[in-house]
C-alpha cells in the first residue's frame, strides 16, 4: 500500500486521500485510562509490593515461586494484619510490608504496634521471613533499632520470630540485607 498506486486492470493512477476513504469530520480524541483496580493499586503505593515480589523472584533461591499481593489475616471475622505481599519458596514463606517511606510509622509507639502486628501475623502463618521493602536506599536507623530491640526482647521471652530482611532500592537498585546490614543469601 502506498499514498499513490496504479490499478492493475486499467493502468489509471489513484491517490489515497482522506476524503476518499474517510468522512470529512475529524476523528474523535483518543482517551486512555488504566483499569480502576490498577489505578487504585498505584495510588495506594501497591506498586512497591509488586516490585518487591519481582525482585524476590529474580533470586536463584526463589526461582518461579508463587507470589501474592495485598491480603489480610482475619481472625474471628476481624482483620488482624495486612501484608502487602507474600512469596513461598521451597525454603520458606516470605511475608512482606512495603512502604514508600524509610520507616514503618511516624512515632516509636506506632512503629512497635505495626511491627508486632506483622511479627504476630508471621508467627500465625508460619512465615520464616518478614521482608520490609522500600524504594529508599536504606531504612531509618531508628526503625532498624526498634526492630532489633523487639526481636531481642521476644527471644529473651522464648518467643520465636521470623528473620527480618530489609529490601531497599525498589525500582532502581534493589538490595536485600539482614537486620545487621549483611547481604541476605539463602542456604
Amino acid at each position: 500500500m502506498a499514498q499513490q498506486y496504479t490499478y492493475r486492470r486499467c493502468g489509471s493512477s489513484n491517490t489515497l486521500e482522506q476524503p476518499r476513504w474517510k468522512p470529512v469530520r475529524n476523528e474523535p480524541t483518543w482517551f486512555y485510562e488504566l483499569h480502576p483496580a490498577i489505578t487504585e493499586l498505584i495510588a495506594d503505593d501497591g506498586n512497591y509490593g509488586l516490585l518487591a515480589t519481582q525482585f524476590l523472584r529474580s533470586k536463584a533461591w526463589a526461582g518461579a515461586c508463587p507470589v501474592t499481593e495485598e491480603f489480610e489475616l482475619v481472625q474471628n471475622g476481624k482483620a488482624v494484619v495486612e501484608f502487602d505481599f507474600a512469596a513461598a519458596t521451597v525454603e520458606g514463606l516470605f511475608l512482606g510490608e512495603s512502604k514508600k517511606s524509610d520507616y514503618l510509622a511516624d512515632s516509636a509507639k506506632a512503629t512497635l504496634t505495626e511491627l508486632n502486628k506483622l511479627l504476630n501475623g508471621c508467627r500465625t502463618l508460619g512465615a520464616t521471613h518478614l521482608v520490609l521493602a522500600t524504594p529508599k536506599n536504606a531504612w531509618k536507623q531508628a526503625t532498624i533499632d526498634a526492630i532489633d530491640k523487639q526481636l531481642q526482647g521476644d527471644a529473651a521471652h522464648g518467643v520465636s520470630s521470623p528473620q527480618v530482611l530489609l529490601l531497599t532500592g525498589l525500582g532502581t537498585d534493589p538490595k536485600i540485607l539482614t537486620l545487621d546490614g549483611k547481604p541476605f543469601t539463602m542456604g
